[in-house]
């Protein structure tokens, strides 16, 4: 299926083809680099794209703010753009190879409708990088056109691909239509039913023709676009870059160092000789044993007439492990260092003992990623947010997005004994106090619980204001 994706992309390509297409879709990386998804190998990549997804979307908190009932669909929506978060951002950070052969480092959350009990619902596709292919720039550096594959069957074995096309329009119309086309681009004729609502529509007259649909003035490309915040040095791409975009020298190293420890582990287990003259032998004369070896690492052995030897001989080198693991570590550190991180997968400093400030300085490099990250994740949600906003027809001016992560390196104790002070000098109320020290409550339950407090405090109980949170 992979190879037929990557034809369908060449063939449409060859199709369209002119110099902007042949610039925006060329093979800009030298060398290869890791996928994330390979498990063939000892996949550091993979290791360090987990550790950033965890930190990225520790607490990761996203919601449609509206009192209208017409966004309460957008709030489902946000919902489901929160339940997927790692794997928009895996799809952002990580990549998938497209025709040039390159890693495409994006997501697009594609609004299309289903038939849900007889009713449209609008709902949310998240496609990776090998699956889209931009062929059509604006000024502004905005998608102007672009292609996407939704889905892919197997009929009579021939495989067929539903693509959605993409065009903004100068005077901001956005166009969108559907084709059914097999590996080599060419639109075809198929039965296939389960496609039939998305291709086709009806005419005035009644007869069934290919549907194209126009939204007027929405001056927005109908999905959202989550690129990766990664800059490819000394290089020029419209499409996103991997985490490790540049690291295709440093991961052969790597490679290296790991198959170096595999042989060193190899050559240096433990092996026993035994004399023949204490080997049971089958009736052949042959040592029992599966193969020539014993039991893995006992090798029965005939001495030669007139040398002298223990009826066991052992063989059992020294282990270099340490030094090949430091060279690895070496290696791991050099690699997360181009990748503009830090300590992820190796534990090379002691942060014990080491207060909050401390800790935030040595993470420096890891929250400027966290922080770009987030970035990136909000401009794709609200883009994606605004689009289905399009197709539901929900004005922007009657919903805000709203978003929340957890700060890894704030220490809750530091902060709570700041609020205090500032609470009792007058700087903050105890509604600030509650939602950081209960931040799950809802508005009523935060209310209530103030409620109790202030009944406390009237009471000229001697509680303390902790003692009275814990009410």
């Amino acid at each position: 299926m992979k190879n037929a994706l990557r034809n369908f992309w060449v063939a449409l390509l060859s199709k369209i083809n002119d110099k902007i297409n042949q610039w925006l879709n060329a093979p800009k990386s030298k060398l290869p680099t890791m996928d994330a998804g390979d498990d063939t190998v000892v996949n550091f990549f993979a290791m360090v794209v987990k550790k950033v997804l965890n930190r990225a979307l520790m607490g990761a908190e996203f919601d449609v703010i509206s009192d209208s009932t017409q966004a309460e669909p957008l709030k489902e929506l946000c919902e489901d753009l929160n339940r997927n978060a790692y794997k928009i951002t895996a799809y952002m950070i990580a990549g998938n190879e497209n025709i040039s052969g390159n890693s495409v480092a994006e997501c697009w959350a594609v609004p299309s409708f289903i038939k849900v009990q007889e009713e449209n619902k609008l709902v949310h596709s998240y496609i990776d990088g090998s699956r889209v292919l931009i062929t059509g720039i604006r000024d502004d550096g905005e998608i102007s056109e672009c292609y996407m594959v939704l889905n892919a069957v197997k009929r009579k074995d021939k495989i067929y691909f539903l693509y959605r096309k993409h065009t903004l329009s100068d005077e901001g119309d956005l166009s969108i239509s559907f084709f059914v086309a097999d590996d080599g681009a060419n639109i075809v004729e198929a039965d296939i039913p389960e496609w039939d609502d998305l291709i086709y529509g009806f005419a005035e007259n009644g007869e069934k023709q290919q549907k194209e649909t126009v939204y007027k003035g929405v001056n927005h490309i109908g999905f959202g676009r989550y690129k990766s915040p990664v800059v490819p040095l000394n290089n020029d791409t419209v499409y996103g870059v991997p985490l490790n975009y540049g690291c295709g020298a440093i991961e052969q190293q790597l490679k290296n160092d790991v198959e170096q420890i595999e042989l060193e582990m190899k050559a240096s287990k433990k092996m026993l000789f035994p004399d023949w003259s204490i080997v049971k032998e089958d009736t052949r004369g042959n040592a029992v044993s599966l193969g020539y070896a014993v039991d893995e690492y006992i090798y029965p052995i005939k001495k030669k007439a007139g040398i002298d030897g223990s009826l066991i001989d052992e063989y059992c080198p020294t282990i270099r492990y340490s030094e090949y693991a430091k060279k690895l570590e070496d290696d791991l550190c050099k690699y997360q260092a181009r990748m503009g991180v830090r300590d992820l997968i190796t534990h090379t400093e002691n942060t014990s003992g080491a207060t909050a400030t401390e800790i935030k300085s040595k993470n420096a490099d890891n929250m400027a990623l966290e922080q770009s990250i987030r970035k990136a994740l909000r401009k794709g949600n609200e883009e994606t947010l605004k689009a289905d906003s399009i197709y539901l027809n929900v004005p922007l001016d009657l919903w805000q997005y709203d978003e929340d992560f957890q700060d890894l390196y704030t220490d809750d104790t530091q902060k709570l004994n700041e609020i205090i002070t500032v609470m009792n000098n007058g700087g903050a109320e105890v509604d600030d106090l509650v939602k950081f020290y209960f931040p799950t409550l809802s508005d009523e339950e935060r209310a209530e619980k103030i409620a109790r407090i202030n009944e406390s405090k009237q009471a000229s109980t001697e509680s303390s204001i902790l003692s009275a949170l814990n009410m």
